[in-house]
């Protein structure tokens, strides 16, 4: 079995959007709300298709491809991905109360 290791989806349409917000914010007059909906998007989209690891065999079926990991590279564990929601919220919610509660 031999793997293409083309993307299954494309980049490109997502990079345009996010260049027609910018411009399109900058030379129209496009409400903030609907760039910074854009552009986040069109960053989570991105975001999503380079963190996945997915081609195509010889038959057109979707396949998973693993490499193997340099010095500088590491993968963290499920628990750590669990974990990671609930620490952030909790520091965004103590910047919270420091700014609700501190003197200006």
């Amino acid at each position: 079995m031999t793997l293409h290791r083309k993307p299954i989806r494309t980049l490109v349409p997502a990079y345009l959007l996010i260049l027609a917000a910018n411009v399109g914010g900058a030379l129209l007059i496009l409400p903030i709300s609907i760039q910074l909906l854009i552009n986040t998007c069109c960053c989570v989209y991105i975001g999503c298709l380079l963190s996945t690891c997915l081609a195509k065999d010889d038959k057109g079926h979707l396949v998973t491809f693993s490499k193997s990991l340099g010095e500088d590279e590491s993968v963290i564990s499920m628990s750590d991905a669990k974990r990671f929601p609930l620490m952030a919220s909790a520091f965004l919610f103590g910047f919270y109360i420091l700014f609700k509660f501190l003197p200006k």
